[in-house]
């Protein structure tokens, strides 16, 4: 999963790096998520328990740690390549596990193994064929270099 998912991490790194006013263009994103979470709610409202404490808590604390880890990304991301970029992404679920494990004593399940190993392999792989990719064209160059 984490190789097919590549080409669009790729693809949202390239756009990252070219974000004049991420604060802003994290906000944007942010709305445009409104209308799918109104339609979940209406569909799932009857099994729903919410309270106004809940929703406030909820709203400050995902609006807080998602403007501050956005902003932080957007200025990181132009400093890395776009394969670094993406690696790093790819890294994200892992590293909010790690957290989870850290600081709200989340269980270490078989499941959670499994799949930071999944993920962790398909970054491997990636990275697999890119070192590859590099060697083929370094060998590529060397043999037109020496027919030269």
């Amino acid at each position: 999963m984490s190789t097919s998912a590549q080409p669009c991490i790729s693809s949202l790194a390239r756009v990252g790096r070219n974000s004049k006013q991420p604060i802003n263009d994290s906000a944007i994103n942010f709305l445009y998520t409104l209308p799918f979470i109104l339609a979940l709610l209406i569909i799932e409202f009857k099994n729903t328990n919410l309270s106004q404490q809940g929703i406030i808590i909820a709203a400050i604390s995902g609006a807080l740690a998602s403007g501050i880890g956005y902003t932080v990304w957007y200025t990181a991301v132009r400093k890395l390549s776009t394969m670094q970029a993406s690696v790093v992404q790819l890294l994200v679920p892992i590293i909010a596990a790690v957290g989870g494990v850290i600081f709200a004593q989340e269980v270490i399940s078989m499941r959670l193994i499994l799949s930071s190993i999944i993920i962790l392999g398909g970054i491997f792989l990636v990275l697999l064929g890119q070192y590859f990719l590099r060697q083929s064209n370094l060998r590529r160059s060397e043999i037109q270099s020496s027919r030269d």
